[in-house]
């Protein structure tokens, strides 16, 4: 991956940390504020010291600076060290001035004081709540419920967004004035590909503009746009793009046929260097070949988005993915090569997510064909469902006669390797009755008790059949969830 998409790529990570920090963070602050509620005197159950209210005021001001700008001062001190990885990144791709710290830390100062001016706001919004609900007798319970619905529409949902927005635009101010004292005229617009990327970044994703021609295409409009210096604020509002300033030198350093030569190829997929394999040669080749079994359009799609950190290949390997991790567990010599494909559709689902929100328990329109899918098939009628899971047990698998002793029995026997992924995704429709009822392949109600668990086993079971030939039953079988993946491949 190149350095540039690399390094924003890892600076959407650090962002996404930030917001998991300041979350905690959040949470503790509502525990602490509903403990200082509990000490107001009540007179049947209802506030009404308007004393003990005035007074409230500065405690909650102590809780907001000891856990939320505490929190916050914590993650902008390590903005230094984000302008030294930007320092270090530009440098591979020539001589760029160093930027003054004294600069460094006056856009750290301001970057505090917008979470500053945030704080002050729900301090002001909590505080009155407070004092209104004393005044007007409100009861306990109903004045803790509006506190809460204070922080979590606003200190919340603008924190949450300030603390991403607030690292990529410190880190752009640093990339442009670094660029611009630099003499750059030329600047790339790089960052990674999402669900939820934009289509005015997905159009001007990884292409280089001048300075006059920034100006000019960003002045157009688009959803989520905020308004602002383009360098800074970029694709607008979470955009997890940056511009990357350029010099000439480099361009003529790569000319066209080199920059293509260094894009993976179409039809085959590769275990580069920065991934660490587990496994002999003939291992990660079985890997390779494995996923190189998958359509074009899923190549380019994998081949576009990051990679696993670690895949372990060995015969024998456990199917499984790590998401924190990122690390991919497969024997590629089992099944056809389809367990390799299942485990990397759970990577992409993560990766088009974050790793604690895999895409598909967030995305609603994927949750919405699961759902509509599982209710075409009467899965939700149970004097139905064992019927229609019949049907479709008779699609996926032949009955075998084997000698059980002295008895013959009927065992089912998979079609083929590849439906051994979609019987998993009737399972998952069912919660599990699928296998219950039948045997086979499925991972079984105790597994699929939870919902997030069968949307996530339904995303990669889809993402090993989309390039097999069992693809048109599947469209035929199940085609609300065909339709909506195929929409999502094609997104990417």
């Amino acid at each position: 991956m190149p350095a540039d998409v690399d390094y924003v790529e890892a600076l959407n990570e650090i962002a996404d940390r930030n917001q998991r920090q300041l979350s905690e963070a959040l949470i503790t602050l509502e525990n602490r504020i509903t403990d200082l509620m509990a000490t107001a005197p009540l007179k049947d159950g209802s506030l009404f010291d308007l004393e003990w209210a005035v007074k409230a005021r500065a405690d909650i001001r102590k809780l907001v600076e000891d856990e939320y700008l505490a929190t916050v001062d914590d993650i902008v001190r390590k903005y230094g060290g984000v302008a030294l990885d930007t320092q270090k990144m530009l440098e591979t791709y020539g001589s760029f001035t160093k930027l003054d710290p004294e600069i460094i830390r006056q856009l750290q100062t301001l970057e505090f004081q917008g979470f500053q001016e945030v704080g002050t706001e729900y301090l002001d919004v909590v505080s009155k709540e407070v004092y209104q609900n004393t005044l007007t007798g409100t009861s306990f319970a109903a004045s803790v419920a509006s506190v809460k619905a204070v922080q979590g529409g606003r200190l919340a949902s603008n924190a949450k967004q300030l603390v991403h927005d607030s690292l990529m635009q410190f880190d752009a101010s640093v990339n442009t004035a670094i660029g611009k004292q630099s003499g750059a005229t030329k600047w790339k617009y790089v960052g990674r590909i999402i669900e939820t990327t934009r289509p005015f970044c997905r159009k001007h994703e990884g292409k280089t503009f001048t300075t006059e021609e920034i100006q000019e295409i960003w002045e157009g409009s688009w959803a989520g746009k905020a308004s602002g210096d383009p360098f800074i604020v970029r694709g607008g509002y979470n955009c997890g793009h940056q511009f990357r300033p350029v010099f000439d030198e480099e361009l003529d350093d790569q000319p066209e046929e080199i920059q293509e030569a260094e894009k993976p190829k179409a039809d085959e997929f590769v275990l580069n260097d920065e991934i660490e394999v587990i496994g002999s040669s003939s291992d990660a080749k079985a890997f390779e070949s494995a996923m190189s079994a998958l359509s074009p359009l899923q190549l380019s799609a994998v081949n576009k988005l990051a990679k696993p950190r670690k895949v372990i290949a060995n015969e024998g390997a456990r199917g499984q993915y790590n998401a924190p991790d990122r690390s991919v567990s497969a024997d590629p010599f089992k099944r056809g090569g389809s367990i390799v494909r299942h485990e990397y559709g759970h990577h992409v689902d993560y990766t088009l997510g974050n790793i604690f929100q895999p895409f598909s328990v967030t995305d609603t329109a994927f949750i919405t064909a699961f759902d509509k899918q599982r209710k075409a098939l009467k899965f939700h009628k149970s004097k139905e469902k064992f019927l229609s899971m019949t049907e479709i047990k008779d699609q996926l698998y032949d009955v075998k006669v084997v000698s059980v002793g002295s008895r013959l029995v009927g065992r089912l026997v998979i079609k083929n390797d590849e439906l051994g992924n979609y019987s998993d995704v009737f399972d998952a429709l069912s919660a599990g009755a699928f296998q219950k009822n039948f045997g086979g392949y499925g991972h079984g109600p105790a597994y699929f008790k939870k919902k997030e668990a069968r949307l996530k086993e339904v995303f990669a079971n889809l993402f090993a059949l989309y390039g097999s030939p069992e693809w048109p039953r599947v469209k035929k079988l199940t085609p609300i969830l065909a339709d909506a993946f195929e929409l999502i491949m094609e997104g990417i």
